[in-house]
């Protein structure tokens, strides 16, 4: 985002693994400035802000690893036969290779608690003073209590099971464990508590706190701006949200709340490719935005050099997705192929040299949620109706069913469809797991690979070996 380098520091920020060791905190700042200067103002709270939006960038996060990975570790992609050396253990799913963000998504974490902390001091203080922006402020709350909120969503999805997964233990057993909770900032190593994984349910008891609170304090009072949170980005978020815990209502009613008031909407047929090239989509909720003049996430480390052919070439589309698209579907025009592989250009550095912007949240996914919930709820006929409002928007084609399993999975084969390398199908597969109707019996795998089994160790990822050796009270996952 609007890569404004921070002129401070703020000894907090890289507090990623939050043990009590010194040795952790490494972080080399531009310019130091007293931390009780740095915040002192809006100007300087909305600074951290801004380095909570730049880190979603991170190759850790949306600039690489939970765009692809998810990908890879399913069915969706394949290695190329002649890879760079990327991402080979997530395609075999090998012990240990999976996703790893742990630093940079509690780096963030504590950005944001900062600013919820510091701005909710200024309000104590300030009041309604005239000289205090007092909807600024709480816009900017909204903003961090998203972010906080987006950051412990993907390291529940990533470290844990989902509630209600047959995995999920209700006593807190180390199945029902998902990651350390902290909503209060530690302002250096010294400070940070050694502290033992909350469950699954109080991570998400917080998140549906952080997203309901963003949503108040949002309302008529975001930024009117896909690159920044917004009022129906968090709606929109709290439904995924309430979509892998099953609570199905909750999840039917923020995705209809947020399709309300999005401003976005689907794009024309012919406009669908290139809509993915614009800046924003006409269908962005929340995008990524990477300034070309003055960031890029460089050849190693970007989405396309991956998946193009004239670089890394490593990550290719696999047959049984493109089997998957009937031939009038608009998204064929996102494929392409080279020397008998096909790949994808969602990522076609349309911004400058390895430089995409990254569909975060997109118009489509809400009338999915809503789809999937409907059906879940009863209503296969409204839910089909959702699904049939994509599905019309991409090719014209559609579903006409009754039945509970084939509206499922075809619910799950457009999901598949319409969000192939954007990062959803391991976990749509994985939150699916289990067994009665409407679940997976194992993740399958590009032809080739071996399928996973839903309840393999290998499905969650394991906590970070840093973090064990720093941090006692931690409990690692199962078999790791």
């Amino acid at each position: 985002m609007q890569n404004r380098i921070l002129t401070f520091l703020i000894a907090i920020f890289m507090v990623g693994y939050l043990t009590g060791c010194d040795d952790l905190l490494d972080t080399e700042p531009v310019e130091e400035v007293e931390p009780e200067v740095a915040l002192e103002d809006l100007e300087g709270v909305d600074a951290v802000v801004t380095s909570i939006y730049n880190r979603l960038q991170s190759e850790f996060r949306y600039g690489q690893q939970l765009i692809l990975a998810p990908e890879i570790l399913a069915d969706n992609s394949y290695l190329h036969p002649d890879p760079s050396g990327r991402f080979s253990g997530e395609a075999v799913n090998a012990t240990g290779a999976h996703i790893n963000f742990w630093n940079t998504g509690y780096t963030l974490i504590n950005e944001s608690n900062t600013v919820v902390q510091s701005l909710n001091e200024m309000i104590d203080e300030e009041g309604d003073d005239d000289g205090f922006d007092l909807a600024r402020a709480e816009m900017l709350i909204g903003e961090a209590l998203f972010n906080r909120a987006y950051a412990y969503h993907d390291f529940a999805r990533t470290y844990g099971y989902e509630p209600n997964h047959p995995m999920y233990d209700e006593s807190g057993e180390q199945e029902g464990l998902s990651v350390p909770l902290r909503t209060e900032p530690t302002e250096d190593a010294e400070a940070a508590d050694e502290r033992p994984r909350a469950t699954t349910q109080e991570i998400y008891d917080q998140i549906e706190q952080d997203l309901l609170d963003a949503i108040e304090f949002l309302e008529g009072n975001d930024r009117g701006d896909p690159y920044y949170v917004s009022y129906e980005a968090a709606h929109a978020l709290l439904a995924r949200v309430y979509l892998y815990a099953e609570q199905w209502d909750e999840a039917a009613t923020h995705a209809e709340n947020a399709i309300n008031a999005a401003g976005a909407e689907f794009v024309d047929p012919e406009e669908y490719a290139g809509d993915f090239q614009g800046h924003p989509s006409d269908e962005a909720l929340f995008e990524l935005s990477i300034d070309p003049d003055t960031e890029s996430p460089g050849v190693n480390e970007a989405i396309a050099p991956i998946i193009l052919p004239y670089q890394w070439h490593d990550l290719m589309a696999a047959d049984n997705l493109m089997e998957l698209y009937d031939e009038d579907d608009v998204r064929l025009d996102l494929y392409d192929e080279e020397g008998g592989h096909t790949f994808t250009v969602k990522y076609s550095q349309s911004r400058g040299p390895h430089t995409d912007n990254t569909p975060l949240i997109r118009y489509p996914e809400l009338y999915l949620i809503r789809a999937e919930a409907l059906v879940e709820e009863g209503d296969v006929s409204g839910g089909v109706d959702y699904l049939n409002a994509v599905q019309e928007a991409r090719g014209g084609y559609e579903t006409s069913t009754s039945s509970y399993d084939e509206a499922i999975d075809e619910i799950m084969d457009e999901r598949r469809r319409e969000f192939a390398f954007e990062g959803h199908r391991f976990f749509d597969l994985k939150r699916r797991g289990g067994e009665g109707e409407g679940r997976y019996a194992e993740i399958p795998k590009a032809e080739g690979e071996s399928p996973v089994p839903y309840d393999d160790f290998r499905v969650i990822a394991p906590i970070p070996e840093t973090e064990e050796e720093n941090n006692p009270e931690i409990q690692q996952n199962p078999e790791y």
